[in-house]
């Protein structure tokens, strides 16, 4: 019986084949093989596949998405065991690339497509959220391989979302950039066809059942060689085995002989029912062909019973080659599933973005108290994740314990680990812990288990070893290891690891050449032995190509290893796109037939749309390539290390501090233009940024220094712009340029504006630092101040700053100061920083002398350096808007913020939980993207202070907003209406925060209490409020945005009214006096200018070292005058009793003020 006959299966097929859009719009043509296709396929579910006829939906030329939508929402809903969703007609792509289904309603003018079409994202989630076991989409229409185009380094859960989790599985009839044929005249589209003859008329070729993965290859072979595209498949291992129907074509043969099975040549029937493996592991479908490991297995499904809530992860640890990943996915996923008490297991491996994996793998098991989870090659966090945050949070996540908490809840975890990264694993103390506790040695194994694992798998598959056979592999097994064993002065038994992937492809190559179903020695002997079978499966595969053909060879293999310092060479998987798109356009050809001879010789395997070696067996057993790597390995690590930083350039907005320079830059340029491939589009974009970064640093090394002479003053304020390009003089002009190309960096006193919005206040800044009378000090404001688009900071923010930062300083000079503001700007997105600041120490020295800095934007990476460097050269720093616990001293002496900390933010939440006094449970959602310290320090404050109120709270990662790349929480927001917990706490930038809002609105999955630091302009928008009426939004905020309308103030009255009187009388709207920006860098000013009155009183010279010793003095006593409220310091440097307001949004209405909490 095929699963779809099952009653709790359900299938949607959708059909749009006329598209007129309605009167005015722009339709699309219509496509009459649609209707058919749909029609027909459908019928083919109830009469071929055995699904009851009230289980398929048909749904023809829908008229509006929001009937898609419905559809999809029924049926969804009820699916329990498989899922099927086709979709037939046109596919359109919209302006960022998002792929859209045509309904009937579809409007292709511009504004139009988003409204009157189905966004691919809407369908997903549909699926994504649906309970069936086994959920597949099929996609018949033009461009339809963006369903999952962004698989690879750098893919987000949305993208892969379904594939990855368990039992998901997606079909395209195209790729991304790909159009969907419909032949004129024929009654089906291509691909739907193609698809309706398979499951009607069967595959004379095929196996017995038509699974998933056979109607993908034979698809993937049958329509390319007709003229049409390739289908694509993304897909996880559970659903790959999933069967449609019963082979109609399959003849099963008559008994024979012995004799006859000698004679007769191998039938193409034979061909999916290979019992052995070759390279690759076995999967869990795979489990009627493992043998040998039966004793391990028992022992790992014992442990797993035995496993409490709360227990640390238990591990596998075996040399490579020793069968880890088949002994877990043939043995312990297959076995804890069938097993007496079943499990629910998962399992994957990390990858590159492991926390992405981890949350993409457990997607919709949430809860499950049976939840197994397995962790296959735990080494690819230290070999493929360049990301060590990432890495941090993934190992934090996967051994936080105890049981009931966290994203994983009462799952049990088993690692699977290659040896020789044990001593990684060491350097965290959780997977020390683990190690320490439970794990389980994988040893050779023995005679008799060798034996089992050669004959046993030839036996169940029908097929018989010739006479002597078997114990001339065996035999060669032993001399094989033991000549590895002597090559390297180890004990044999450590070397057998490497031939058992070497013996089990020899078996492969052998069934291959077998006769009927006799495997020969003759076979076995022109396959290579064991010794021999990869390189001359490799060697075949090189002597068919011409010379650039090998030289192609060449550079795909190297490309298929991974290196890096210290550690040993291993396999990994590259997108194969992006693999043939990093040869040279007149090569890629060649390269997509080099692939496709590397993966049919058993040499690479392909899963969904990427390619890797079948295991690391053949970076050593393959001279040829051994010999490539060790010419070419330095390059290889240089250019490992280039694709590293320019991914982490990418993410961060091209910030310039990340550009290579130096040494560095040299040996880079030099060694990545090494090998047969030109270099990726993002590294070449990196080094290209780096080497033109150089060129101007040196045509422009000397600084233009100019005094200007200041009316009335024996003193001077130096500038020292450093010029990116021609045109940065230091008197007054305008630079609207964004681009590092025509910024100027440097330190001017107001006379040189950076943005012509800004010029009123730097012109008021640059006649109070000219009136300033003798003896004059400096301070400092250290920002990003051109303001890139989709920077740090807008244009009102910054002018509100320097509002806020002049207000403070007339009130000072007033009082006899005599501070001048000189501004500092470490560029659009503080990549700039180094040369500034150097700037910045040398004018401690002026005669007016720089005694403090203020300012240094938000908490982030750069920053920190900075401050760290700041504090090196004895200027003490005084942040008006970091929050991040990575700048508290001792961490950064000298270091004093008016902010509250994440820390104590964290702190106001929990007691306003704890007020509430219910325990709840509870998610944290958390930006877990390079780079990102305030996030991840605040990820980390939340659940230390929030999690002893609530009662559990699992943890959600989504990749901040990065380069223009807005944030998505599809997958997060998917979490949410499975778990339906009692609030959510978030942990990210404020624009982030309005985009996981609106996502949870258009979800609408019912009421919930979303908890925040600040809550962003976007929550002033009262269409957003309408919107988000279901949920309830509480912050807790320090001076949040349009605070004037929240009604009476927290703090001291008279002092607010103060410093609004202030404001008004420097010549700033006090509209402005509201934000949290210009307050915060008022107290940050008035700190300082605090200090050096205290210095000046005292007698001594004022500098940077009186200044920063009168600082110290402001630990505890409240002898600031801040805008709100008198303020005072931590020894940690963070403000003491600094007031927080607990502000709610609710029922769609204006915020309003529910409470005042302070910091201790």
């Amino acid at each position: 019986m095929t699963e779809l006959r099952a009653a709790g299966s359900r299938a949607v097929l959708i059909g749009t084949g006329c598209a007129t859009g309605g009167s005015g719009a722009a339709g699309l043509d219509g496509v009459p093989a649609v209707a058919a296709t749909v029609t027909d396929l459908a019928a083919v579910l109830v009469e071929r596949c055995g699904m009851a006829a009230g289980n398929v939906r048909v749904l023809l030329d829908p008229a509006l998405p929001f009937d898609v939508g419905a559809a999809l929402a029924e049926e969804t809903r009820h699916a329990e065991d498989a899922l099927v969703v086709f979709f037939c007609g046109h596919g359109l792509v919209s302006l960022d690339g998002e792929l859209y289904l045509a309904t009937a309603a579809t409007d292709t003018r511009a504004g139009y497509l988003a409204h009157t079409a189905v966004a691919y994202g809407q369908l997903r989630n549909a699926v994504l959220a649906s309970p069936a076991r086994v959920k597949i989409v099929i996609l018949d229409c033009c461009y339809s391989g963006r369903a999952f185009a962004t698989l690879g380094d750098t893919a987000g859960p949305e993208a892969t979302g379904l594939s990855r989790i368990h039992g998901g599985y997606v079909l395209t009839a195209a790729g991304a950039n790909e159009a969907a044929l419909a032949p004129p005249g024929e009654r089906y589209t291509a691909f739907g066809g193609a698809l309706i003859r398979l499951l009607t008329e069967g595959d004379p070729d095929g196996p017995r059942e038509l699974t998933l993965q056979h109607a993908h290859t034979y698809l993937r072979e049958m329509l390319p060689a007709r003229g049409f595209p390739r289908p694509r498949r993304l897909a996880t291992e559970s659903a790959d085995g999933f069967v449609l129907a019963l082979n109609p074509a399959f003849r099963l043969a008559e008994t024979e002989t012995d004799a006859d099975a000698e004679a007769r040549p191998a039938g193409p029937g034979d061909e999916d029912v290979c019992p052995y493996r070759g390279l690759a592991a076995f999967d869990t479908r795979d489990t009627p062909w493992f043998f040998g490991r039966a004793d391990e297995t028992r022992t790992l499904l014992d442990r797993i019973a035995k496993a409490r809530p709360g227990d640390p992860p238990l591990t596998l640890v075996g040399p490579s080659g020793v069968g880890k990943s088949s002994l877990l996915r043939a043995g312990v996923v297959a076995g804890a599933a069938a097993g007496a008490e079943p499990r629910d297991p998962v399992v994957f491996t990390p990858g590159p973005r492991p926390l992405a994996a981890l949350y993409e793998a457990v997607a919709g098991r949430r809860g499950s108290e049976r939840l197994l989870l397995v962790v296959d090659q735990l080494e690819e966090i230290f070999t493929e994740c360049a990301d060590r945050q990432e890495r941090d949070s993934f190992v934090e996540t996967l051994t936080a314990g105890p049981g009931g908490d966290g994203l994983l809840g009462d799952a049990v975890v088993v690692l699977g680990l290659r040896a020789d990264f044990y001593r990684h694993c060491l350097a965290y103390p959780g997977l020390r812990h683990a190690l320490e506790t439970d794990q389980v040695l994988l040893g050779p194994l023995s005679g008799a288990e060798l034996a089992t694992a050669v004959q046993a798998p030839a036996a169940a598959a029908g097929l018989t070893l010739q006479a002597g056979l078997a114990q001339i592999v065996l035999q060669d097994v032993r001399d094989q290891a033991e000549a590895l064993a002597a090559d390297k002065g180890t004990e044999l038994d450590l070397q057998q690891g490497e031939v058992l992937p070497l013996l089990s492809h020899a078996l492969r190559e052998t069934w291959a050449r077998r006769q009927g179903r006799l495997l020969t020695v003759t076979g076995y002997a022109n396959a290579g032995r064991v010794a021999r079978a990869v390189e001359t499966s490799a060697e075949r595969v090189h002597d068919a190509l011409d010379e650039s053909g090998r030289a192609v060879l060449r550079a795909l293999a190297l490309r298929l290893a991974s290196v890096q310092q210290g550690m040993a060479i291993t396999r990994r998987l590259v997108a194969r796109d992006t693999l043939v798109g990093e040869v040279a356009p007149e090569h890629r050809p060649t390269a997509g037939r080099v692939l496709d001879a590397l993966v049919a010789s058993g040499l690479l395997v392909a899963e969904g749309d990427a390619v890797g070696l079948a295991h690391s067996a053949v970076l050593r057993a393959w001279p040829r390539l051994r010999t490539w790597l060790e010419d070419g390995r330095q390059s290889l690590l240089v250019r490992r290390r280039l694709a590293t930083a320019a991914q982490r350039w990418h993410d961060e907005n091209r910030r310039r501090g990340l550009l290579y320079r130096g040494t560095q830059l040299t040996v880079a340029g030099a060694l990545a233009e090494q090998g047969d491939t030109p270099l990726p589009a993002p590294s070449r974009a990196f080094l290209d940024a780096s080497t033109a970064r150089r060129r101007r640093v040196r045509r422009r090394r000397a600084v233009a220094v100019a005094a200007v002479a200041l009316a009335g003053a024996s003193a001077v304020v130096y500038q020292g712009v450093f010029q990116a390009e021609e045109g940065c003089p230091a008197g007054l002009q305008t630079s609207s340029s964004v681009s590092f190309g025509d910024e100027c960096v440097g330190v001017t006193a107001g006379t040189y504006v950076f943005r012509p919005e800004l010029a009123a206040v730097e012109g008021r800044i640059a006649h109070e630092n000219a009136r300033v009378g003798t003896p004059a000090v400096t301070v400092a404001l250290l920002a990003p101040f051109p303001v890139a688009e989709g920077g740090i900071f807008t244009v009102d923010s910054m002018r509100r700053q320097l509002e806020g930062a002049h207000t403070a300083q007339l009130a000072a000079n007033r009082a006899g100061a005599n501070v001048r503001l000189v501004l500092a700007n470490e560029g659009a997105s503080e990549g700039a920083w180094e040369p500034v600041i150097g700037r910045l120490g040398a004018m401690t020295a002026d005669p007016a002398p720089l005694v403090g800095v203020i300012g240094m934007g938000v908490s982030s990476a750069e920053t920190l350096d900075g401050a760290r460097v700041l504090s090196d050269r004895g200027l003490p720093v005084v942040a008006g808007l970091v929050t991040a616990d990575n700048f508290d001293q001792p961490a950064v002496p000298g270091l004093l913020r008016v902010r509250p900390s994440n820390r104590q933010l964290a702190a106001a939440m929990a007691r306003y939980v704890q007020a509430q006094g219910t325990r709840r449970p509870a998610m944290l959602v958390g930006d877990t993207g390079p780079g990102a310290l305030y996030a991840q320090s605040l990820t980390a404050d939340i659940r230390a202070a929030v999690r002893p109120h609530v009662a559990s709270m699992d943890v959600f990662g989504y990749l901040g907003s990065r380069n223009k790349v807005p944030a998505t929480f599809g997958v997060v927001v998917n979490g949410i209406c499975v778990a339906r917990p009692a609030s959510a706490f978030f942990a990210g930038q404020q624009e982030d925060l309005t985009r996981f809002l609106d996502t949870l609105a258009a979800r609408n999955c019912g009421p919930i209490e979303v908890l925040a630091p600040e809550p962003g302009d976007g929550l002033l928008d009262p269409a957003r409020r309408t919107r988000l009426a279901a949920a309830r939004i509480t912050v807790t905020a320090f001076v949040p945005a349009g605070w004037s309308a929240l009604g009476p103030r927290p703090g001291n009255p008279a002092r607010y009214q103060r410093y609004l009187d202030d404001f008004g009388r420097a010549g700033f709207d006090q509209a402005g006096a509201a934000t949290g920006e210009a307050v915060s860098q008022h107290d940050a000013m008035a700190t300082l200018t605090t200090a050096i009155a205290a210095a000046r009183s005292s007698g001594q010279a004022v500098d940077a070292r009186a200044v920063t010793a009168q600082l110290a003095n402001l630990h505890g006593p409240l002898s600031v005058p801040g805008a709100e409220e008198d303020l005072g310091f931590t020894e940690q440097g963070t403000p003491a009793h600094r007031t927080i307001a607990i502000v709610r949004y609710a029922d769609g209405k204006p915020p309003q003020t529910i409470g005042v909490d302070h910091t201790e």
